[in-house]
């Protein structure tokens, strides 16, 4: 699957955690509880949107998403692995989450400065 780079984390780096904040207010979850060991269903699964999100959509490492969520890059991998299963079986609370986080990310392209994101997909995105 090829990347399509919306955020450009490594160039602003206050990005990334500006959308993590976000996205865990939206699944109304603490980010402290999200970094935690914690390994309930929502947490993971809450873990695997933000891994998949980055690891898709952001120019950041898999080492770097490690890093934002206080996790390794193997386990970064692992949960973008996962998160792609769900998707694929339509896991019910996955989806769920995962369209939650979409609808916050769009609406961050708005509220957030444009020049944060990459313009060309922006558009395109719309």
């Amino acid at each position: 699957m090829r990347k399509k780079i919306i955020f450009p984390c490594s160039r602003y780096p206050r990005l990334s955690e500006e959308l993590m904040t976000r996205i865990c207010s939206a699944l109304q979850l603490r980010i402290e509880v999200l970094i935690s060991g914690r390994n309930s269903k929502e947490v993971a699964c809450a873990r695997q949107v933000i891994c998949h999100l980055f690891c898709s959509f952001s120019d950041l490492s898999f080492g770097q998403i490690g890093t934002l969520i206080g996790r390794s890059r193997p386990a970064v991998y692992y949960n973008n692995s996962e998160a792609i299963k769900h998707l694929q079986t339509k896991d019910q609370l996955f989806v769920n989450y995962w369209l939650k986080s979409i609808r916050i990310i769009l609406k961050s392209m708005d509220e957030l400065p444009l020049e944060m994101f990459e313009k060309k997909q922006y558009i395109r995105c719309k």
